[in-house]
């Protein structure tokens, strides 16, 4: 039997964590539950009326061609030793969709936190989606304090602005997992709790900037360092890397076509309408027919054509075929309207554009 969970069941899905998650502290759990955690999004696998399983559906936002969309990001999906190999997380995923077709959230999206678990969720109609890109930056012990911007940290007095100038800079990217209030404050109580830093470039008391810096063994790693123009970025650079000397920075940033990507991240179509719905409104030009299989959510095994910006649905498959040409899997669809990779597709795809999904700072 699958609930949602209630206040005497969330202790259940505390004590799924800490077994399943042991390389996670007993603060950074705590934090978790006191700060993301919500009943009313968290599924339980109930076997014999113990809690077997759990995942939570934590709600963003994800910019999707000028449009804001809800998406559901999966997160603490396990299962106790003692009930896995049975097939109950994959019910309890294939449960999940459908709640969230009752949601209305078109999207799902994760990080898989074991390079294993890739093939579990290709299996349940997941596929590779974001990028990011990582660089080294080399410090040196002869910069200077910047002169142009000054450099602070986040303190109660400017997080309001800090996170109006994180939120402005990041709902302009296309394809891109969005920050609330909430996520934001939550996101520096975390930096507090592994002493990380999160600093601010400010000129005449505007927010210009912002980097998130975080020690981990003997170098330190930058989640997100933006601005205004390229000089910002590189004030909070020379800033950190005068903070940190002698230790090696590593930056991690948006993927884009001029540098090597590395891929962290999956996504699922889980409302095929509604997303064919708005890329073929952003893609008036492209015209494309196919028919989807898709085993978990079989309202979705329809054929579709997009065609001069509008999408339609030309056939219900009663009986689904998936040698018949034309045919793809859920997978690829979400891969085609994310844009990922396009380029080492075969070529009758190369028509879609290819595009960077980004998402950073998900406490994973």
């Amino acid at each position: 039997m699958i609930v949602y969970a209630d206040n005497n069941l969330k202790k259940e899905v505390e004590r799924i964590w800490r077994i399943s998650f042991p390389d996670d502290s007993y603060d950074f759990t705590d934090f978790y539950f006191r700060t993301k955690y919500k009943n009313e999004n968290t599924l339980i696998w109930m076997e014999n009326g113990k809690a077997a399983a759990c995942l939570q559906m934590l709600p963003y936002t994800f910019t999707y061609y000028n449009q804001l969309i809800p998406i559901a990001y999966i997160s603490g999906a396990a299962t106790l030793p003692e009930f896995r190999n049975k097939g109950i997380m994959k019910k309890l995923l294939t449960h999940a969709y459908y709640e969230m077709l009752k949601k209305d959230i078109p999207l799902s999206i994760l990080i898989p936190q074991e390079p294993w678990l890739v093939d579990f969720y290709e299996r349940l109609g997941y596929t590779n989606s974001f990028m990011y890109t990582s660089e080294k930056f080399q410090t040196k012990s002869n910069y200077k304090p910047c002169d142009t911007y000054n450099i602070e940290e986040i303190n109660d007095n400017n997080k309001h602005d800090a996170y109006r100038f994180y939120a402005n800079y990041f709902v302009k990217e296309n394809l891109c997992l969005q920050k609330s209030k909430n996520d934001f404050d939550a996101l520096i109580e975390l930096y507090q709790l592994e002493n990380g830093r999160i600093f601010l470039a400010l000129s005449q008391q505007n927010i210009h900037g912002i980097c998130f810096t975080n020690p981990m063994d003997n170098q330190i790693i930058i989640k997100d360092c933006v601005g205004t123009h390229a000089k910002v970025k590189s004030s909070l650079l020379q800033h950190v890397a005068i903070t940190y000397f002698p230790k090696e920075i590593s930056i991690q940033s948006e993927g884009n076509d001029e540098k090597n990507n590395i891929t962290k991240g999956m996504a699922r179509v889980i409302d095929t309408e509604k997303m064919l719905k708005l890329f073929a409104n952003a893609h008036k030009n492209l015209t494309f027919e196919f028919d989807l299989h898709d085993p978990q959510l079989i309202e979705n095994q329809v054929r579709y054509r997009i065609e001069n910006g509008v999408y339609k649905k030309t056939a219900i498959e009663t009986n689904f075929d998936s040698d018949r040409r034309n045919t793809i899997n859920i997978n690829l669809l979400t891969r085609l309207l994310l844009g990922y990779k396009i380029n080492d597709l075969d070529a009758v795809y190369h028509h879609f554009p290819c595009k960077y999904p980004y998402m950073s700072l998900m406490m994973d």
